[in-house]
């Protein structure tokens, strides 16, 4: 498990990631041959007084290390912003 705290104009978000190899629990296996880990994210966004959190799941074809994960995905969210 990894944890994040980031502060921008105001908002405060937090996550928490994870990282599992143990893919047992994957139906139909076959069609995902590739499949190594499991990631989730659990993000948790303060705005004005409000509060959201997000739950975020991704399928990884390589055993990657959690920091690395962390840092994919952190690059993914700074694209679509």
């Amino acid at each position: 498990m990894c944890y994040r705290l980031r502060k921008n104009n105001g908002e405060i978000e937090k996550s928490k990631h994870f990282l599992s190899y143990n893919t047992n629990c994957i139906h139909n296996k076959k069609k995902w041959d590739n499949l190594k880990a499991i990631g989730k994210i659990i993000v948790y966004r303060k705005n004005k007084g409000i509060t959201t959190i997000t739950y975020n799941y991704y399928i990884l074809g390589p055993k990657i290390p959690i920091d690395m994960f962390e840092e994919a995905t952190r690059n993914n969210w700074n694209i679509e912003t």
